[in-house]
């Protein structure tokens, strides 16, 4: 399942609904899956939505093997990438997004696409055994 995600922060709850939808068709419960991948799908596009340029992101998920992916391609900036922040004072309202991803997933990591863009991918332990 792969959409275009427009360059504007409401649009990650439409993402997300897009994506919830996407899940239970495969077969996922809504209170085990579901609420992990929606956290870091919203984590992803909101850390693309204020470090990488503004154009039109993707949100990708695709499952197999016991995980879920969790990828989205942005505009890519070479002066900012996707990092874990080792000390964010309790009172910012930003920058915990990665370290949110990297509690949740398996493992993620990001790189860079041939056209300039870049993909951030998170997995996430996937056990619903879709019927498709």
């Amino acid at each position: 399942m792969a959409f275009a995600v427009p360059p504007d922060e409401r649009a990650v709850g439409k993402a997300r609904r897009i994506l919830r939808d996407a899940l239970i068709s495969w077969g996922a419960e809504a209170d085990e899956e579901i609420p992990d991948a929606e956290l870091v799908a919203s984590e992803l596009l909101t850390n693309a939505l204020r470090h990488a340029p503004r154009e039109e992101l993707a949100l990708t998920a695709a499952e197999g093997g016991g995980s879920l992916l969790i990828e989205v391609e942005d505009g890519g900036n070479p002066a900012s990438v996707p990092t874990v922040q080792q000390a964010v004072p309790e009172e910012a309202v930003s920058g915990r997004g990665m370290t949110i991803v990297d509690a949740v997933a398996e493992s993620w990591s990001w790189r860079p696409l041939p056209d300039g863009r870049r993909s951030t991918w998170a997995l996430l332990p996937w056990h619903s055994e879709a019927t498709r």
